[in-house]
């Protein structure tokens, strides 16, 4: 493997990694983790094991770690000086003798070596740097997106699979009430005969979503869209207990395409200094030059050459000075229009993030036991003699009804956390969900 591939595989797993670790691991560990294979992704699934691979095999980020390859060597290269120049010359050959050399009035090679104004190369080599840090920042911000995707996808299959999980569990518990239903409704088909085929419509519609969302992944995954995925890794819900205002600060720690913004204002401010130096400084030339004999000079001789540029006669270097002022400043204005956007996008996803957990709270604290208590107050009626079957068959429902709100709150929790992590851009310590207590807030 290439020194630049490695490369490009250490940095994609050490930025990208560091958006879905919890706790920091050194560089080189992470950089040495060994890929998800296609065998461990058919075997069973979960969130970290499908970032991992994603990120692992990520076009986007593999091409934005070259470009940050590139840069640094350009870095490098700005910093040389320029390529020295080799020259020779014939002077006033006789047309009568053309290949007659010694009859030409001069011969002579030399060499001619330029040098740009002091501190320029310097500075220009220190805004590529510069500019290279600012691609680094821009490939964390790229493994922050194809994390925000794959986590999404991810969340989006494990719907998917509760809702399916939710239906096939419901008409095992109709089955059971189905059977000893002997009545019949007026269009002549049984109870069991319809109930069976809504319960088999819905199962078939979530099937379906399984298999959207597993293709889904498998595209983020680049692999085949029928590869084999193993079972969703079920968890627990859970939340956040961290400020407004802790997450602010967490994300202009953090955010990458902050760092970017900031590298890209160190980089027009050497660009700048690199700007100032020519506008005022002469650049330098210089050659030595190796005279051959000839007719009419039959000695050997040397000659030496120097010259300078004069910058302040036409002005063109106090415009480019004057546009790498204004680069400047647009720069700066980008680290302003940054920090609103971290502003905006964490107070928007800690905002959905709140009402989500929220909601799945008073469905698991109050809807749903009271939709079994009915259920309960159902059967107890039937058994007695009090109540109808088809109320039973109600309550049931409604119990169902209420378990599939449970599931897409829930989702609506898990892609508001994904929004939320990729708001402050690093992933979030969590708290399980409870259904007794508000959230705590505590800074980080």
């Amino acid at each position: 493997m290439s020194a630049a591939h490695r490369f490009t595989h250490g940095a994609i797993l050490v930025v990208g990694l560091s958006l879905v670790e919890s706790t920091a691991a050194p560089a080189s560990a992470l950089a040495e983790t060994p890929g998800i294979t296609d065998a461990d992704l058919a075997h069973g699934i979960g969130r970290a094991s499908v970032v991992r691979a994603v990120l692992a095999r990520s076009p986007r980020l593999k091409a934005q770690a070259d470009r940050v390859s590139a840069m640094r060597s350009m870095s490098t290269a700005e910093g040389r000086l320029p390529d020295p120049e080799v020259m020779f010359q014939i002077w006033q050959v006789p047309f009568e003798r053309p290949v007659s050399f010694s009859d030409a009035q001069m011969i002579m090679g030399g060499i001619i070596q330029s040098f740009p104004a002091p501190g320029s190369l310097s500075a220009r080599a220190a805004a590529r740097n510069h500019a290279a840090n600012a691609e680094e920042a821009m490939l964390a911000d790229k493994a922050r997106d194809v994390v925000r995707d794959a986590e999404h996808a991810y969340v989006d299959l494990a719907e998917a699979t509760a809702r399916h999980h939710t239906h096939v569990e419901h008409r095992d518990v109709v089955d059971k009430i189905v059977r000893v239903v002997e009545a019949r409704q007026a269009a002549g088909a049984t109870l069991d005969d319809v109930t069976q085929a809504r319960l088999d419509a819905d199962i078939a519609t979530e099937a379906a979503a399984m298999e959207r969302g597993k293709t889904h992944v498998n595209a983020l995954l680049a692999r085949a869209l029928d590869a084999p995925l193993g079972p969703v890794e079920a968890s627990e819900p859970m939340t956040i207990a961290v400020t407004p205002e802790a997450l602010i600060a967490m994300a202009e720690r953090a955010r990458p395409d902050l760092r970017a913004a900031d590298a890209r204002v160190s980089a027009e401010s050497s660009l700048l200094e690199s700007a100032r130096r020519e506008a005022t400084l002469p650049s330098f030339s210089v050659g030595a030059y190796y005279f051959a004999p000839t007719t009419l000079m039959p000695f050997n001789g040397y000659g030496i050459s120097a010259s300078m540029t004069l910058p302040w006669v036409w002005g063109g270097g106090a415009h480019k000075r004057e546009a790498a002022e204004a680069l400047g400043q647009a720069a700066a204005h980008d680290v302003d229009e940054a920090r609103l956007e971290i502003g905006v996008d964490v107070g928007t996803a800690a905002a959905s993030a709140r009402a989500a957990a929220e909601r799945l709270r008073v469905l698991r604290r109050r809807a749903l036991p009271a939709a079994q208590r009915a259920l309960d107050v159902a059967f107890a009626s039937y058994r007695s003699g009090g109540g109808g079957l088809l109320g039973v068959l109600r309550a049931q429902q409604a119990v169902v009804d209420i378990e599939m709100e449970l599931v897409m709150a829930r989702a609506l929790l898990d892609h508001a956390l994904v929004d939320l992590d990729w708001a402050v851009g690093a992933p979030l310590p969590r708290t399980a969900l409870s259904d007794d207590t508000e959230a705590r807030h505590e800074h980080p």
